[in-house]
C-alpha cells in the first residue's frame, strides 16, 4: 500500500506540474484557438477529479493502516499498580502469565548472566501461604492513535529449583509508516507545506509477581523491585 501511495503521489505531482504549465501558457496567450480553450477546460476538469480521488485515496489509506483504538488505560503501569491496583490496568496489555507451585521457604530471583532488566518488578505478598507463585507481564507500545503492543515481545521466566530466572525480551524490530497529507489535500487546509509532525510515543512494561506471605525472596543485582504489603 505504501508503494501505491508513492506512485500516486508522484503521478499527482507530475500531473499538477504539467497542468500549471499548460494553464500558464494559456494565460500568456500563446494559443487562443477554440481547441486550446477546450483542452484547457478538459485539463481543469481532470485536475479537479484527481483532487477528489486523492481525498478518497487518503481516507482509505488512513482506515486500512489504523491498527486499533488505544485501550482505555492511561498513565504509568507502575504508578497504577502501587497507588491503586494492578486490576486497574486494562487486560489487553497483558503479554504473558504464569502460575507455578513452589514449596520451599526461600527463592532467589535474577536474570541470565546477571543482566540489567529495564522492566520494573512489583512483588505482592499474598495474605495466605498457598504455595503458589503467579506472575503477569504487562507491555504497551502506543504511537499516535495506534496500539502496537502486540508487536512487542514478552519477558520470559523459568523456575529452576530455588531460582526464578528472568529472560530479557528481544527488542522489537519493525517499521511504523506515518501518512502525511499530500499537496493536493494540504492546499485546502491550514497545514503548512513543510510543517513538522510530532507523534506521541508511549512505551512501558511491568512484571507483577505474587508470592506466599512467608516466602523469603532474595533479589540479585540488576533488578528494579518494589514490594507491596511486605
Amino acid at each position: 500500500m505504501t508503494i501505491l501511495s508513492g506512485i500516486l503521489s508522484l503521478f499527482i505531482l507530475v500531473f499538477v506540474a504539467i497542468g500549471f504549465f499548460v494553464i500558464w501558457r494559456g494565460l500568456k496567450g500563446a494559443k487562443k484557438s477554440y481547441v486550446s480553450k477546450r483542452y484547457l477546460k478538459w485539463l481543469i476538469r481532470v485536475y479537479v477529479s484527481v483532487l477528489v480521488l486523492s481525498i478518497i485515496w487518503y481516507s482509505l489509506l488512513s482506515v486500512s493502516n489504523h491498527i486499533e483504538d488505544v485501550p482505555s488505560t492511561s498513565g504509568n503501569f507502575y504508578d497504577i499498580a502501587v497507588n491503586q491496583s494492578v486490576d486497574e490496568i486494562d487486560p489487553v496489555f497483558i503479554g504473558k502469565q504464569w502460575s507455578m507451585d513452589y514449596g520451599e521457604n526461600m527463592l532467589n530471583i535474577g536474570t541470565v548472566d546477571h543482566e540489567y532488566l529495564e522492566t520494573p518488578i512489583i512483588v505482592y505478598r499474598s495474605d495466605k501461604n498457598n504455595r503458589k507463585i503467579s506472575a503477569t507481564y504487562y507491555k504497551k507500545l502506543v504511537v499516535g492513535e495506534n496500539d502496537y503492543s502486540k508487536e512487542v515481545k514478552s519477558i520470559d521466566l523459568t523456575l529452576n529449583q530455588d531460582r526464578l530466572l528472568l529472560y530479557q525480551p528481544a527488542q522489537p524490530d519493525f517499521k511504523i509508516v506515518l501518512f502525511k497529507k499530500e499537496f493536493t489535500i494540504r492546499q485546502f487546509t491550514e497545514e503548512k507545506l513543510f510543517e513538522k509532525r510530532e507523534v506521541d510515543v508511549s512505551a512501558q512494561s511491568l512484571l507483577y509477581i505474587s508470592i506466599p506471605k512467608d516466602l523469603t525472596l532474595i533479589a540479585e543485582d540488576g533488578l528494579n523491585i518494589h514490594y507491596l504489603d511486605d
